[in-house]
Protein backbone atom coordinates (compact mmCIF):
# COMPACT_ATOMS: atom_id res chain seq x y z
CA UNK A 1 0.00 0.00 0.00
CA UNK A 2 1.53 3.36 -0.88
CA UNK A 3 0.63 6.48 2.08
CA UNK A 4 2.69 8.45 3.62
CA UNK A 5 3.38 7.52 7.52
CA UNK A 6 3.87 11.16 8.46
CA UNK A 7 2.74 14.65 7.59
CA UNK A 8 2.88 18.08 8.99
CA UNK A 9 1.20 20.88 7.67
CA UNK A 10 0.49 24.24 8.52
CA UNK A 11 -2.44 26.17 7.84
CA UNK A 12 -3.42 30.12 8.04
CA UNK A 13 -6.85 30.60 8.93
CA UNK A 14 -8.68 33.54 7.68
CA UNK A 15 -8.38 35.65 11.02
CA UNK A 16 -4.64 35.36 10.39
CA UNK A 17 -4.13 33.04 13.41
CA UNK A 18 -1.65 29.79 12.24
CA UNK A 19 -1.74 26.51 13.27
CA UNK A 20 0.38 23.35 12.84
CA UNK A 21 -0.82 19.62 12.42
CA UNK A 22 1.63 16.99 12.58
CA UNK A 23 0.58 12.99 12.69
CA UNK A 24 3.10 10.15 12.36
CA UNK A 25 2.87 6.38 12.61
CA UNK A 26 6.24 5.86 11.95
CA UNK A 27 7.65 6.86 15.53
CA UNK A 28 6.65 7.00 19.21
CA UNK A 29 6.00 10.56 20.68
CA UNK A 30 9.05 11.93 22.16
CA UNK A 31 8.60 11.37 26.21
CA UNK A 32 6.84 13.86 27.31
CA UNK A 33 4.33 14.63 24.25
CA UNK A 34 1.26 13.94 24.31
CA UNK A 35 -1.62 11.85 21.75
CA UNK A 36 -3.42 15.81 21.11
CA UNK A 37 -2.02 18.77 21.62
CA UNK A 38 -3.74 22.08 21.27
CA UNK A 39 -2.34 24.98 22.08
CA UNK A 40 -4.47 28.24 21.22
CA UNK A 41 -4.19 32.33 22.70
CA UNK A 42 -6.41 31.23 25.38
CA UNK A 43 -4.40 28.52 26.45
CA UNK A 44 -4.29 24.39 25.76
CA UNK A 45 -5.73 21.36 26.09
CA UNK A 46 -3.44 17.97 26.09
CA UNK A 47 -4.00 14.59 26.64
CA UNK A 48 -2.75 11.30 25.98
CA UNK A 49 -4.93 8.03 26.73
CA UNK A 50 -7.67 8.54 29.56
CA UNK A 51 -5.96 11.42 30.69
CA UNK A 52 -6.83 14.80 29.95
CA UNK A 53 -5.22 18.51 30.74
CA UNK A 54 -6.14 22.20 30.52
CA UNK A 55 -3.61 24.88 31.12
CA UNK A 56 -5.64 28.13 30.95
CA UNK A 57 -2.89 31.08 30.05
CA UNK A 58 -1.03 32.52 32.85
CA UNK A 59 -1.82 28.95 34.75
CA UNK A 60 1.38 26.95 35.56
CA UNK A 61 -0.49 24.30 36.66
CA UNK A 62 -3.02 22.30 34.15
CA UNK A 63 -6.29 20.91 35.48
CA UNK A 64 -6.08 17.40 35.09
CA UNK A 65 -9.60 14.96 34.71
CA UNK A 66 -9.42 11.20 34.09
CA UNK A 67 -11.47 10.23 31.73
CA UNK A 68 -13.71 6.88 31.75
CA UNK A 69 -11.40 3.90 30.95
CA UNK A 70 -12.06 0.89 29.21
CA UNK A 71 -13.49 1.90 25.89
CA UNK A 72 -12.53 1.06 22.89
CA UNK A 73 -12.45 3.69 20.62
CA UNK A 74 -12.51 2.08 16.93
CA UNK A 75 -15.65 -0.01 18.47
CA UNK A 76 -17.27 2.97 19.84
CA UNK A 77 -17.14 5.08 17.02
CA UNK A 78 -18.80 2.14 14.28
CA UNK A 79 -21.76 2.05 17.42
CA UNK A 80 -21.89 5.43 17.18
CA UNK A 81 -22.20 5.55 13.12
CA UNK A 82 -24.26 2.54 12.95
CA UNK A 83 -27.09 4.20 15.12
CA UNK A 84 -27.06 7.36 13.75
CA UNK A 85 -27.55 5.81 10.32
CA UNK A 86 -30.45 3.67 11.83
CA UNK A 87 -31.92 6.92 13.39
CA UNK A 88 -31.47 8.57 10.33
CA UNK A 89 -29.64 11.35 12.49
CA UNK A 90 -26.48 13.11 10.65
CA UNK A 91 -23.28 12.31 11.83
CA UNK A 92 -20.74 14.55 14.22
CA UNK A 93 -18.06 14.47 11.66
CA UNK A 94 -19.82 14.01 7.76
CA UNK A 95 -19.02 13.60 4.29
CA UNK A 96 -18.59 17.73 4.60
CA UNK A 97 -15.92 17.83 6.95
CA UNK A 98 -14.29 14.81 5.70
CA UNK A 99 -14.38 16.34 1.69
CA UNK A 100 -12.77 19.71 3.54
CA UNK A 101 -10.22 18.07 5.32
CA UNK A 102 -8.99 15.76 2.76
CA UNK A 103 -9.28 18.92 0.53
CA UNK A 104 -6.49 20.58 3.05
CA UNK A 105 -4.49 17.29 2.73
CA UNK A 106 -4.12 17.29 -1.09
CA UNK A 107 -3.62 20.99 -1.19
CA UNK A 108 -0.79 21.16 1.17
CA UNK A 109 0.46 17.62 -0.59
CA UNK A 110 0.65 19.67 -4.11
CA UNK A 111 2.12 22.78 -2.49
CA UNK A 112 5.01 20.51 -1.54
CA UNK A 113 5.75 18.86 -5.04
CA UNK A 114 9.27 19.14 -5.57
CA UNK A 115 10.58 19.38 -2.11
CA UNK A 116 12.83 16.75 -2.48
CA UNK A 117 15.70 19.08 -4.36
CA UNK A 118 15.80 20.57 -1.59
CA UNK A 119 15.97 18.02 0.71
CA UNK A 120 19.61 17.44 2.18
CA UNK A 121 21.65 14.73 0.57
CA UNK A 122 22.80 11.68 2.17
CA UNK A 123 26.48 11.67 3.27
CA UNK A 124 28.22 8.48 2.36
Amino acid sequence: MEGEDSASVQVRFANGAVGEIMSSWAYAAPYGAHQIHVIGDGGQIFGSGDNLYYLPDGFKEPAHRVLPGGVHTFAAQAEYFACCVLAGERTLHSVEESRTVLQIILGASADAEGWEQYAPKKLG
